[in-house]
């Protein structure tokens, strides 16, 4: 066998150095080689696969570890968030009953103040004059307002509001419920907790002023229902936080403050009454943070989310993760998030609670959820160990008997090389043959190899690139003619709008009573931006100037429709105000835009005779007058903008009247200018468009004016991507 081996090399080296020979060559030598190392191989075998077992063991038991505690945490999350949703919707629904008994309270003091023939005063008790009794409804006017005012000036009204008391009777479920007067009494039931009298200091019978209070602050604020911070209400002796809203007298003046107050004890009782079982383990750690980012309620007895004796917005705090998460949770953001709340990693679920702009969190440990997976990691790991030594006792044996095969392996494979290295050039070769083909363009070339080792997949895999590579070719025409088409279409579609758009030549070219010139720049092939111009009649000039949001066909689109309702309705109304007009168009804008759309817009009507315009803002960027008097440049104070038209079809909308003097040149324009950005991100700006201008003189023709500021925005810009549609328009009255 060992003298054939020899001599078929020696016929080898003669033969020519083609694959056959080097591949039966390599096969041989590697099967040399094998044998030679195999011994080495295998006694360091047991050393390297014990070790990797070992290691396979602790992944395996950190990967479990960590499947588990991902499990767990996710289950804890979801309890976390079911039950923070729950409370909060529990929270949220109490308050919004505490907001309408307050708005209940407010608009019957309004009613009494307005139709006061419909009651008759009434005496209430007054502290200066005796004890009160816990929940009885009182009046107090303090000393020093009565040394500077006589109760005998509000004595009537106060006698009317008496007429609240059965009411206040029916608020016995807050701690207080009151109204303060802006003549500086205040009407008042408060329930103490041991039903013992009202505890009234020296100081607030002597000097106490409601007007002086936050809430009383507060309430003359606010329209609805408003929700104060936590304070201790001295009367009552317990942390509460106040809901007030205005009441109105017969002018329809603020008369005073209604307000009730809700005990952070009575809310945290409510809210912790719920139907989930095993939340034992968040009681202790719950809290409500308020709309200024200070902690309201919490039943936590100290550290950070403790209540503070001082007010402190979590916001602000050193610890990055419990601001980071206050700054969410102010945004009304829901979410579990870990924390670090006083060294100790926690899990935060938090929701918001919609009626007073507060948030609630609750806690839990982090340690109480990861501690069971490291118990499973243990345990994987002790079987993980005898594993292993069962490894060790079979691994010899097998051993041996790979010894005895390599042996045989190698002589075998001496004697089924050269068939092995014969049959797989053969097809190797086939396949060359065929990519070649395929190579010079014959995409139909089909390789026939009948094989199904890896050369015979190799050659269907070739056969199958050459037919998607056909039919890449096919497609990349069609994609080709494709965008070509659109190109087409998208260049048409830009003709089309800007014929859309009015042109100055002629009919608004050498007029005696106005100069006008006007230009747009779309970011895109079409844009949202459009202007228009227009007589109403020979002596009104209509002039508009409008922003459509977003870019592109769809923006275009809406331009087109948005001009023509504009323009339809202020040619067909001549009687109705601009205004009205404005607002009928907008009904018209808003039917059917199920896309919410909106477009911004400046309408104004110049009667050619007096210099006077009658203008619509309609959520626009302020433009820009010229007056010869002065010589420059400077926005217009306009007071009275409207919101953008397509949103709200009930919106309303108030005329500006503006007055022109011969010279005066008005200058309108989109934000596609005043938001134009350099390379580096910075916006061309309000103030440095009203530069431009300035430099220009404001004299010379609208034309060159309103190239003058394309040519800056452009120097500006560099080489920056044109962000907007830029649209201009100046109009000078002669």
């Amino acid at each position: 066998m060992k003298t054939g081996i020899i001599e078929k090399i020696k016929r080898m080296k003669k033969m020519d150095n083609n694959i056959r020979n080097k591949l039966f060559l390599l096969l041989l030598s590697v099967s040399m080689v094998s044998f030679l190392l195999a011994s080495l191989v295998l006694f360091t075998g047991l050393y390297m696969v014990r070790n990797t077992a070992e290691e396979a063991g602790q992944q395996v038991g950190n990967r479990i570890s960590a499947f588990v505690q991902d499990f767990v945490e996710d289950q804890v999350k979801k309890k976390l968030e079911a039950l923070v949703e729950e409370k909060s919707s529990r929270i949220d629904r109490e308050l919004e009953v505490t907001a309408g008994d307050v708005r209940y309270l407010s608009r019957l003091a309004t009613r009494i103040l307005q139709q006061p023939q419909h009651y008759n005063p009434r005496n209430l008790p007054d502290p200066h004059d005796g004890p009160i009794r816990s929940g009885q409804v009182y009046l107090n006017y303090s000393d020093r307002l009565a040394a500077k005012v006589s109760r005998e000036t509000f004595a009537h009204e106060a006698g009317l509001l008496a007429n609240l008391a059965a009411n206040f009777d029916d608020m016995d479920a807050y701690p207080a419920a009151y109204i303060g007067s802006t003549k500086g009494y205040i009407i008042a039931a408060e329930l103490m907790p041991d039903k013992q009298d009202v505890k009234f200091t020296r100081k607030m019978l002597e000097t106490y002023d409601p007007r002086e209070t936050e809430w009383y602050k507060l309430g003359l604020e606010v329209k609805e229902p408003d929700f104060t911070d936590i304070y201790v209400n001295d009367s009552i002796g317990r942390r509460v936080a106040s809901v007030v809203m205005p009441y109105y007298d017969a002018r329809n003046n603020i008369a005073g403050v209604a307000g009730v107050d809700i005990s952070s004890d009575d809310l945290f009782r409510q809210m912790n009454n719920l139907s989930m079982k095993d939340d034992r383990n968040f009681s202790d750690n719950t809290f409500i943070l308020s709309d200024s980012g200070n902690i309201l309620f919490s039943t936590r007895k100290s550290g950070i989310l403790s209540v503070p004796e001082k007010v402190i917005d979590l916001r602000t705090v050193s610890e990055p993760t419990i601001a980071a998460v206050a700054k969410d949770m102010l945004e009304g953001q829901r979410s579990v998030d870990l924390v670090k709340v006083d060294g100790t990693e926690y899990y935060l679920a938090y929701a918001p609670v919609k009626t007073a702009e507060w948030s609630l969190g609750m806690l839990i440990p982090k340690s109480e959820v990861v501690g069971p997976t490291e118990n499973v990691r243990e345990a994987v790991l002790a079987q993980m160990q005898g594993y292993l030594h069962q490894l060790n006792s079979r691994f010899i044996t097998i051993l041996a008997c790979l010894v005895v095969a390599l042996l045989l392996f190698v002589l075998l494979l001496a004697w089924i090389s050269g068939g092995v290295a014969r049959q797989t050039v053969e097809p190797v070769i086939a396949l060359e043959n065929g990519v070649k083909e395929i190579a010079r363009g014959n995409l139909d070339q089909k390789i026939e190899i009948q094989s199904e080792d890896e050369i015979g997949q190799l050659a269907e895999s070739v056969n199958h690139m050459a037919v998607k590579l056909k039919e890449q070719m096919n497609n990349l025409s069609r994609v080709t003619a494709e965008k070509e088409r659109i190109a087409t279409e998208l260049s048409v579609a830009a003709k089309i709008q800007a014929g859309m758009l009015p042109h100055v030549e002629p009919a608004f070219t050498g007029n005696p009573h106005y100069e006008l010139y006007a230009s747009m720049g779309p970011a895109k092939e079409v844009g949202g931006d459009f202007y228009d111009f227009y007589m109403l009649d020979e002596h009104r000039l209509a002039v508009t100037i409008a922003d459509v949001s977003g870019k592109g066909v769809p923006a275009a689109l809406f331009m087109a429709i948005s001009k023509t309702i504009l323009k339809n309705a202020v040619l067909t109304s001549e009687k109705a105000s601009l205004a009205r007009l404005v607002e009928k168009a907008n009904r018209r804008i808003c039917a059917n835009n199920m896309e919410m759309m909106f477009v911004t817009a400046f309408i104004g009507v110049l009667d050619l005779r007096t210099g006077r315009m009658d203008a619509v803002n309609c959520g626009h960027n302020p433009p820009l007058a010229f007056y010869k008097a002065t010589g420059r440049f400077e926005y217009l104070p306009l007071k009275k903008t409207g919101v953008v038209l397509g949103i709200d079809a009930e919106a309303a909308y108030r005329e500006e009247r503006l007055k022109l003097a011969h010279g005066d040149m008005l200058y309108l324009y989109t934000d596609g200018v005043t938001e134009a950005m350099d390379p580096e991100g910075r916006q061309y700006s309000e103030a440095r468009l009203r530069d431009c201008l300035n430099r220009t003189g404001g004299s010379g023709a609208a034309k060159d004016i309103l190239e003058a500021v394309q040519q800056d925005v452009a120097a500006f810009a560099g080489s920056a991507e044109q962000s907007d549609d830029i649209t201009m328009v100046g109009l000078r009255y002669l």
